[in-house]
């Protein structure tokens, strides 16, 4: 990105087709990189890459557990690949908008954000 700066491209353009805010940007040319913005930069992008535990993964691994075990039975697959993500896709509507979800008290998931958002919003 400084090349750009340096071949003239202007900080405005770069930041909106990147969609960057301007203020970092600046701060980012006018200052060298120190060893504890790189430090801070390596924790931060290390949360993201170390292997979850089997708590943090226990929402996602449920979640396709139940795609596998409610839309696969009986398959031996689809036509084409827009067949499965059509599947797929009617699934998902299916899985949040009607399907009562036992951690949610029973609810489905847009009846809970619903409640949740009332509650909010009356506190």
């Amino acid at each position: 990105m400084k090349e750009l700066a340096v071949d003239g491209v202007p900080v405005t353009v770069t930041c909106r087709v990147l969609k960057l805010a301007r203020q970092p940007y600046y701060r980012w040319l006018d200052k060298p990189v120190t060893d504890a913005v790189l430090e801070e930069a390596y924790r931060a992008n290390a949360l993201f890459d170390t292997v979850g535990t089997s708590a943090d993964n226990a929402a996602a691994e449920s979640f396709f557990a139940s795609l596998k075990r409610e839309i696969l039975p009986g398959r031996h697959g689809w036509p084409t690949a827009r067949a499965a993500r059509l599947a797929v896709f009617h699934w998902l509507g299916f899985y949040n908008h009607q399907r009562r979800h036992s951690t949610i008290g029973y609810l489905t998931p847009v009846a809970f954000e619903q409640r949740s958002t009332t509650l909010a919003i009356a506190a």
